[in-house]
Order: C-alpha cells, then sequence, then structure tokens
C-alpha cells in the first residue's frame, strides 16, 4: 500500500493484491523493464513526473522516455495483480469536520486522515474475500504491507491490535462470514525500494490522486494507464465532503 504525497487536496492510499507466484513474476518484469535504457533502479512517480533523481534529465531521460516507460510499468501491473483498492479523503473536509471533533479518549494521530484509509483497506479486502469465498479461510489470509511510515506506523499497528482484538471478535453482522482470520499477520512497513510491489502502489495512488482532484469540480475521464489499471477488480472509496459529513454524524454520537 502506497500513499500520495501531502501538499495536495487528496490524502490517497492505494494498494494492489496478487498472490506469491504472481507477485514473483511482477518482480522480475518490473526490474527488467525499468533497467531498459535510460535505466532506473526503482520508480517513484513523484519524482519521475519532474525528471528527477532516477530519472533526472543528466541520465538521458526525456518526458515521452519516461511516458512510455510509466504505459509499460502500468501493463505490467495490470498483467499480475489480481485486485486493486484505493480511499481517497478530501484533506480539507478532514480537517474542518472530523480532526475538529474533541474526543473523550482520542487515539494517538486519530485525526489523522491515514488511519480512516487504513481502517478502510485492512477491514475492507477481508470483509470483500470472506462475502465471496463465502468463508474465512487461513490459507487465504492477506499480508498488508505498507510503506514506510516512521511514528505513524507505530500508530497503525496499535490500530491494528485494536482491530484485531476488539472490534472483529465483538462485530458479527448478520449474513456477513467472520472474516478475522482474513487478517493475518500484523502489517510490515517497507521502503519501496525494498519491496518492488510498493513501487507499484506509488503509480496506482499517483494517477488515483490526479483523478481525484481532476474530478474535484468537473467530470473528468481517467488517464489512459489509469484506464488500464481500471480493468482490474478493485474497490475505490472516495471521502469527498459529503462522505465526510456522514462520518462526522456516525461519529460524534460516541462523543
Amino acid at each position: 500500500m502506497n500513499r500520495a504525497l501531502n501538499q495536495h487536496k487528496y490524502f490517497v492510499l492505494a494498494g494492489l493484491l496478487a498472490n506469491d507466484e504472481r507477485w514473483a513474476e511482477f518482480n522480475s518484469a518490473w526490474q527488467a523493464a525499468l533497467a531498459e535504457p535510460p535505466g532506473a533502479t526503482y520508480l517513484k512517480m513523484s519524482e519521475a513526473g519532474v525528471l528527477r533523481k532516477e530519472f533526472s534529465m543528466r541520465k538521458g531521460w526525456t518526458s515521452e522516455l519516461r511516458d512510455q516507460r510509466i504505459y509499460k510499468l502500468t501493463e505490467i501491473i495490470r498483467e499480475n495483480a489480481i485486485f486493486r483498492l484505493s480511499v481517497c479523503v478530501d484533506k480539507k473536509a478532514f480537517r474542518d469536520h472530523i480532526s475538529s471533533i474533541k474526543l473523550k479518549n482520542p487515539a494517538p494521530a486519530a485525526g489523522n486522515p491515514y488511519f480512516l484509509a487504513f481502517h478502510k483497506l485492512v477491514l475492507g479486502l477481508p470483509m470483500l474475500q470472506a462475502m465471496n469465498l463465502g468463508t474465512s479461510r487461513p490459507d487465504a489470509a492477506v499480508e498488508f504491507i505498507f510503506d514506510e511510515q516512521g511514528a505513524t506506523g507505530k500508530y497503525a499497528n496499535e490500530a491494528w491490535e485494536r482491530i484485531k482484538t476488539q472490534l472483529l471478535p465483538n462485530m458479527r453482522p448478520a449474513g456477513i462470514p467472520d472474516f478475522l482470520p482474513l487478517l493475518g499477520r500484523m502489517p510490515r512497513y517497507c521502503s519501496e525500494k525494498d519491496e518492488i510491489p510498493l513501487q507499484a502502489a506509488d503509480l496506482l495512488a499517483w494517477y488515483m490522486r490526479k483523478h481525484a482532484s481532476n474530478n474535484h469540480s468537473l467530470i473528468v475521464q481517467p488517464h489512459s494507464n489509469l484506464a488500464r489499471l481500471f480493468e482490474i477488480p478493485g474497490q475505490d472509496t472516495l471521502y469527498d465532503l459529503s462522505a465526510i459529513l456522514d462520518l462526522r454524524r456516525d461519529i460524534l454520537p460516541l462523543t
């Protein structure tokens, strides 16, 4: 799972799902594609977008070459990922209507939109699996790997523990299978240079953030690369102002 840049209107957390065999094929194809001249050792869209560092013009990169390479990388994602997820949060709406709520016993960083997206992803994916499988097979448990978060990662792991030990054991909605076994192990937090699939998640998050921003006032078609990624089955959640206000109404009775 990867997040888009902090200076933009939307906070985005996005991820891709595949089995071990597909990830192995993905890693080989991704590294080979990046190594093609002019060559790059990793992809970070915030750098590639402005031709910096690994995609710098000093190394021979041009906008045209970069676009061709990102298209190729997009195709590698499309060929190997079996599911995609994204959560986009309007940061101003979140700050104005969620962070401003005075909670009785607030968890650390409760006012950070990261945790809204984190909960949506780690609960949403296992729930979808359980509903599709009709059961909660332990062999289908998902291993979540997020990009490095520093102190936020520590708080996220504490939230993970609360989800597994407090929230889910007391939540048995009628007709929804128990998906606790599908949560698997506690998430790991790694560098995108060490866990190559995080680079693919960064690419997806970058395009989703751009698409959400473009559609803030007008209805705009997705970038052609994002349209290709939309061919992968997935779930995309947008917390715009309306959704944030709905969330606020749910939270206020708990304060």
